[in-house]
């Protein structure tokens, strides 16, 4: 009968350890995600806390130079949003009037558009338009 109980009391101690022992800490995960030009998503990483993670690849894009990322970042202890960062190339718009006399010159990032001058006024002309569509520029203009 000592046995039993005996029995007893180290199954009750066995379970009361084991019982008491604290659960294992749930190790949280967190998203990075890489965004390029426009904000469009360049790759997404779900990773556990403390992950040591690596930049992609950049994507390239026309008339646009690859300056870096906005964050230098290698550890993940929460979501994070990481951005390319891009120079567009610039490039120049020479007005000129119908005399070939300059008249305007504008320095105008790529794909974007140039703003037309003041037209000087001249006698017995009327003006009807620009002989060279200065909008999405992507190489240097002379209008």
């Amino acid at each position: 009968m000592k046995k039993y109980i005996l029995l007893i009391l180290l199954l009750l101690l066995t379970t009361l350890i084991v019982g008491c022992t604290p659960p294992e800490p749930e190790k949280k995960e967190f998203t990075v995600t890489f965004l390029g030009l426009n904000d469009e998503v360049i790759e997404t990483k779900k990773l556990p806390e403390g992950s040591v993670f690596s930049y992609p690849d950049f994507p390239e894009y026309e008339g646009h130079d690859f300056m870096g990322w906005d964050s230098e970042e290698t550890v993940l202890n929460q979501d994070l949003t990481i951005k390319a960062l891009y120079d567009a190339h610039t490039f120049e718009v020479k007005f000129f009037d119908k005399d070939k006399h300059k008249i305007d010159v504008q320095t105008v990032k790529y794909g974007e558009s140039a703003i037309a001058p003041t037209l000087p006024t001249v006698n017995n002309y009327e003006f009807i338009g620009w002989d060279t569509d200065f909008s999405n520029v992507k190489e240097d203009l002379k209008v």
